[in-house]
């Protein structure tokens, strides 16, 4: 499964990634504190040896691969469902019952978030990946880990990250996100179902090819509605 192409690494720098890797298995536990909450995006792998395994959704960056992670359970789950095929399905799970050790030991001791802050668009369409899902619009952050710390990962998302995401919601007059976040955590499966897919095919446009962008595109489930700000609320956060 290329589950690890095409968001966008802003730390980095403003091109879209259009290169791909495999995800990697990793076991669920109860080891990862980040702050504030994280959301992920898994498919349950069983295997013998392992019956809680599961494959984590990934990016592809500039500095590497990273794990793609969200502020917002709605974007986790418009993500999951356009990432999944026949055979992997993805799930949304809270980011504390990951267990990130094995990405850790693979990355020479560095764990390295993706953080979701919206999608990329040229004005009112949104970029497409090479599959045919949203490319998102994406900072890294990384932090190395030492092997007495595995057991308890904290993992402080950056001010200026928490800002970033606050700005671009403020600016699409999302004033009330936290509390619509709260109730999503509370909705029922078959409602969370009906809502991504409301969020999908009212889709305002899209492009499968492009020389630039300048617009971040953002979901409102409430009023289930696409919003479109601009890219340069995130100029501070480019290298």
């Amino acid at each position: 499964m290329d589950a690890a192409e095409t968001h966008v690494p802003w730390a980095t720098h403003k091109e879209l990634q259009l290169g791909s890797q495999p995800s990697r298995r990793y076991a669920c536990g109860h080891k990862f504190f980040p702050t504030p909450d994280l959301f992920l995006a898994v498919s349950y792998q069983p295997q013998p040896d392992s019956p809680n395994s599961v494959d984590v959704l990934c990016d592809n960056t500039g500095r590497g691969k990273a794990i793609a992670a969200y502020l917002s359970p709605f974007d986790a789950m418009i993500d999951a469902a356009q990432s999944s095929r026949p055979g992997r399905l993805y799930h949304v799970v809270p980011a504390h019952e990951f267990d990130p050790s094995e990405f850790i030991a693979d990355h020479d001791n560095q764990l390295r978030l993706a953080l979701h802050l919206g999608w990329a668009a040229l004005d009112q369409k949104l970029i497409l990946r090479p599959r045919g899902e949203p490319a998102a619009c994406s900072t890294m952050q990384e932090q190395h880990v030492l092997a007495e710390d595995l057991d308890h990962i904290e993992f402080n998302i950056k001010k200026a990250i928490s800002d970033a995401f606050d700005r671009l919601r403020e600016h699409a007059g999302l004033f009330t996100y936290r509390e619509t976040f709260r109730d999503i955590l509370g909705w029922s499966e078959q409602r969370r179902h009906q809502a991504v897919a409301k969020a999908i095919v009212s889709i305002p446009g899209t492009l499968s090819s492009f020389t630039d962008w300048n617009r971040v595109a953002l979901y409102d489930p409430e009023f289930e509605q696409w919003h479109f700000v601009s890219s340069t609320l995130l100029d501070d956060l480019s290298d």
